[in-house]
């Protein structure tokens, strides 16, 4: 789910990360390569995600990152 202020409960970081990452995945895999120049400076900060000791973040920058390279870096 969507982070709401003012509903339950507050986001937690991971929450955060993890919808960004779904956010840019979803970018790239509807923009395609029109969003590699876009993208392509945010892939150092994904690939940091990949050393989080919280699970739910380094497996939202796998899923990123994946999408992210077939939809955008690996276009013929």
């Amino acid at each position: 789910g969507v982070c709401l202020s003012g509903i339950s409960q507050p986001c937690s970081r991971s929450q955060v990360v993890k919808e960004a990452c779904l956010t840019l995945a979803a970018i790239a895999q509807e923009l395609g390569h029109r969003a590699e120049e876009g993208l392509e400076p945010l892939l150092p900060s994904l690939l940091g995600l990949l050393h989080s000791s919280a699970k739910v973040v380094s497996s939202s920058g796998v899923v990123c990152i994946r999408f992210l390279l077939q939809n955008c870096f690996c276009q013929g």
